[in-house]
């Protein structure tokens, strides 16, 4: 798929009150973000529902299931309730549709994208790295890149595991590398080169617990403010590539 423009798109996931620092520095840069939250995040510490609102009053907030457990291998009725209850009480806190979705732990199989569709969900986000193309279906939507220092060992560990061929060759060509800054530069010029989409990932509470917060401003700096980019959710992103919800 040929897009008119290149895409960019952030998410950050499992609702730590650190989300609020981390919308303040999009807001100064002018970058579009989903922010996934679960009712019962992993994290001791979790977002109040007003600190919800205040979140969603100036970017999207998608689901992320109720009690953040991985889907696969639980049974359907299972698998229903996790994702039906936590779109639910996020719409019942935000006030709003929450269309977005992202799999925990990036963990999904047909049986849950299945759901999503059912529940009238038109966009899933994985964690299935190094992909600057929008792929074939909505609901197992990949990404470019985790804001955190993998080693490139574990980047490639992740991609054999996800079976992800292309993500493989893509990390080949950039070199093997634990500056995700530098990594996501070089990423970003391949996304602004090809039309492609430009999507980075991350958790506030890790960026702070490893004192990124610098390098992710540094990077903020370099993928903010292009002429003919479009920075978006990704919910307005998906409505853009795959077309609105039928």
């Amino acid at each position: 798929m040929t897009l008119p423009h290149p895409i960019i798109t952030l998410s950050f996931d499992d609702g730590h009150p650190l989300d609020l620092k981390l919308s303040s520095l999009l807001l100064r840069h002018g970058l579009a973000a989903t922010f996934y939250i679960p009712a019962r995040p992993p994290q001791a510490k979790r977002m109040t529902p007003p600190q919800i609102r205040t979140l969603a009053s100036a970017f999207e907030i998608g689901s992320h299931t109720y009690s953040h457990c991985p889907l696969p291998g639980l049974p359907a009725h299972r698998i229903t309730r996790e994702i039906r209850t936590g779109k639910t009480w996020l719409e019942q806190v935000t006030g709003k549709e929450a269309p977005s979705f992202c799999y925990p732990g990036g963990h999904f199989n047909r049986a849950s994208a299945a759901v999503l569709e059912r529940l009238h969900i038109t966009y899933a986000r994985t964690t299935r790295g190094f992909c600057l193309r929008p792929g074939k279906s909505p609901l197992t939507a990949g990404v470019s890149l985790q804001a955190f220092g993998h080693t490139p060992a574990i980047h490639l560990r992740h991609a054999l595991k996800e079976a992800n061929v292309q993500g493989i060759l893509t990390l080949m060509r950039m070199g093997a590398s634990s500056d995700f800054v530098g990594l996501a530069r070089a990423l970003f010029n391949r996304a602004l080169a090809s039309n492609g989409v430009f999507h980075l990932w991350g958790h506030s509470w890790e960026i702070e617990k490893y004192g990124l917060w610098g390098p992710l401003e540094t990077l903020f700096k370099i993928i903010s403010g292009h002429a003919q980019v479009l920075y978006l959710t990704n919910g307005q992103m998906a409505k853009i590539i795959w077309g609105p919800a039928q």
